[in-house]
């Protein structure tokens, strides 16, 4: 044998008696030498674990290092502090998350370097490097904890089979109730597992405990079965203690996404974290741990048409009240009534087509909808198809009006107009991108399969879009209503690369948002810093542009800039934006849809030009004075010119994110 009967060290340490099954267990796995795989099926109490020390300390003699592995982290500080009063002269280390990171990198260290002896760990410890293992030893090796389920998935057991099959060094597998797979490489397939059994307890005299299995249907009081009360009260009479255990702690041993059987783990010790009602908490009744309970799966989010109709309206009541807020403004006042109408009307649509859907398919889950819909190919052969087709409609329709996309934009000049201009350069950036960013996530993630129903809807929508937001623009005189037209036309483009059903589509878009956000909320900032220094009064109408560029050349040239980004005109990013979506729908053969585009642009182009043309050109009557500009509308006025440009030439960060966020619907 390659075991050495060296001399122990003394220490003050009285070993228990070995029983039969005990020192044949050993005296077996050291009679062998190289790589073997050894089973240690021992019942509770029958020294499982003194077996383990015994090996040990040949082991150690033979100056090599012992790698020991327990399911949990709540388990390795009774088992360090068994081997330390075994091995007080030897060197022992933990490995496992509850760590600090520094004592962590100090244990890793002392393995490696050949200091530790002994290392006692958690799964990850079996990738720990030691200078000479010479055993691995894994406690309850039938303990789930040894998988890693999410992230790298590994099973520490067979990943240290396989560290030992190469280190050509013995395995040990100790359990009172062995794994299926275990057991039966152990009992029914020769040579693969040797099988070693504690068939009793270690302790003379030590009896197994009486077991009586009570039907669960026998007559109950307050949930205990009358036997167990008379077996209570007989210990009460003798004055003995009662231990009683619970089947189940707190609400719900667990809780899991419906959809994707996503649940909770704890940080600490990677056990189920358990519900709690009473608490709102989730606990782990190994180390303690306790967490707020989450609103939504942190890993695919649950989204579903419920959630989704729930979170739109909440916002767009927000939303009603905000338009209404300049409560001495009957202006306002009815903005905020037709909002809230007109508002309503679109979720009873939206409502009605997520019922039809609903009612069709019993799925209200996005990725539920989207799997049904790609593995019923011939639904469109179906008696329910006429219902689905009106459902995707009435969906689409409800989006194209929270979005104020034509034709379905008639309530938006109205209430942009009437509501303060704050609220409307609100109105502007927030509601588009939520609502769009909720549209993209539904019709790619759920309707993709369906692209051949809604595509033309998207197309249409677009070209009446880009069309309302060129021409009637011409005839507006008020600078809110332009704006708001200019917005209308910003969506048509956005749709425009949405309809290209592509990763380079969504790409375009999300970075025309982007940019759509950045000259939106400089152009506003600049619309927002114009007050008449006599009345107080906003800038409302074209004709008080008049000798903008002598009364204030600076916010005229910021006025320029944006203009001119937004009509497309490099070297601004503005015609980085069109470029893209141009360049993706032409990849996509949407010829037509890229001419009314391009038509429009270049429409759009002259009633950029007739604004810059009152400021620089029309003479008036006297030049208005404006109040002075605030610092904060300079700031946010100045870093948006700048970024105008900058992007233009450096716009990789933002065709990165919009390419890595485009590739999460297309993966």
């Amino acid at each position: 044998s390659e075991w050495q009967d060296t001399p122990q060290p003394p220490h003050h340490f009285n070993k228990p008696k070995l029983n039969d099954a005990q020192s044949k267990a050993i005296k077996s796995i050291l009679d062998q030498t190289g790589f073997l795989t050894w089973l240690l099926h021992g019942v509770t109490g029958s020294g499982k674990t003194e077996v383990y020390l015994n090996l040990i300390e040949k082991v150690i003699a033979n100056h090599q290092q012992v790698l020991v592995l327990v399911p949990e982290i709540n388990l390795t500080p009774q088992l360090e502090a068994r081997f330390l009063a075994r091995f007080s002269h030897e060197k022992i280390v933990i490995l496992h998350s509850y760590l600090t990171e520094l004592e962590r990198l100090r244990h890793w260290q002392e393995a490696r370097q050949g200091q530790a002896k002994i290392i006692i760990g958690t799964r990850l410890a079996v990738f720990t490097p030691i200078k000479s293992l010479g055993m691995i030893i894994i406690d309850e090796e039938h303990d789930a904890s040894f998988k890693q389920q999410d992230g790298l998935k590994y099973h520490a057991r067979d990943v240290a089979l396989v560290r030992a099959q190469h280190l050509k060094i013995p395995v040990v597998l100790g359990s009172a109730t062995p794994s299926l797979e275990s057991w039966r490489h152990a009992t029914q397939e020769q040579n693969k597992y040797q099988y070693l059994s504690l068939p009793k307890r270690a302790v003379d005299k030590a009896v197994m405990p009486t077991i009586k299995l009570i039907p669960s249907n026998s007559s109950k009081s307050e949930g205990l079965s009358q036997p167990l009360i008379e077996a209570i009260e007989h210990n009460l009479a003798q004055g003995q203690q009662t231990l009683i255990f619970i089947n189940r702690r707190g609400y719900a041993p667990v809780l899991v996404c419906s959809n994707c059987g996503w649940y909770p783990s704890c940080q600490r010790c990677s056990a189920k974290l358990v519900f709690h009602q009473a608490s709102k908490q989730l606990k782990c009744h190994h180390c303690d741990h306790s967490e707020k309970i989450i609103d939504q799966c942190s890993q695919c989010g649950n989204d579903d048409l419920i959630s989704m109709y729930l979170a739109i309206e909440m916002q767009s009541l927000c939303f009603y009240v905000l338009a209404a807020s300049q409560r001495q403004s009957e202006f306002s006042t009815e903005a905020g009534l037709k909002y809230f109408l007109l508002g309503a009307f679109s979720s009873g649509v939206f409502l009605l087509g997520c019922s039809f859907l609903y009612g069709i398919t019993g799925l209200t889950n996005f990725e539920s909808l989207a799997i049904f819909f790609a593995q019923d190919t011939q639904v469109n052969q179906t008696s329910d198809w006429f219902f689905i087709q009106i459902a995707i409609l009435l969906i689409a329709v409800g989006f194209f009006f929270k979005l104020s996309a034509a034709p379905f934009h008639f309530w938006a000049p109205d209430v942009y107009e009437g509501a303060p201009t704050s609220v409307t350069a609100f109105f502007s950036i927030v509601p588009k991108t939520s609502i769009l960013g909720i549209f993209i996530k539904l019709f790619f993630v759920s309707f993709f399969e369906l692209s051949s129903l809604w595509q033309p809807c998207l197309i249409l929508t677009g070209c009446l879009s880009l069309v309302v937001g060129a021409f009637a623009a011409f005839a507006q005189r008020k600078v809110k209503r332009l704006l708001v037209y200019s917005s209308i036309g910003h969506l048509g483009y956005m749709f425009l690369g949405l309809s290209c059903l592509s990763v380079e589509g969504l790409q375009s878009v999300l970075v025309y948002l982007i940019l759509y956000i950045l000259m939106t909320t400089q152009i506003f900032a600049c619309v927002l810093s114009l007050k008449e220094a006599k009345t107080g009064q906003r800038i409302r109408y074209l004709e008080d542009f008049k000798y903008l560029s002598s009364a204030h050349p600076l916010l005229a040239l910021a006025f320029v800039l944006n203009f001119f980004s937004m009509a497309g005109i490099p070297p601004l990013v503005g015609f980085c934006a069109k470029f893209y979506v141009f360049f993706a729908a032409l990849g996509s053969s949407l010829y037509f849809f890229v001419a009314v585009a391009i038509f429009c642009s270049i429409v759009s182009c002259f009633y950029y030009l007739r604004f810059i043309k009152f400021m620089y050109f029309e003479k008036g009557s006297e030049i208005l004075e404006y109040s002075v500009m605030d610092a904060q509308k300079a700031w946010i006025i100045s870093v948006t010119s700048a970024l105008l440009i900058y992007l233009f030439f450096f716009p990789t960060s933002i065709f990165l994110w919009a390419e890595k966020t485009s590739l999460l619907f297309f993966s």
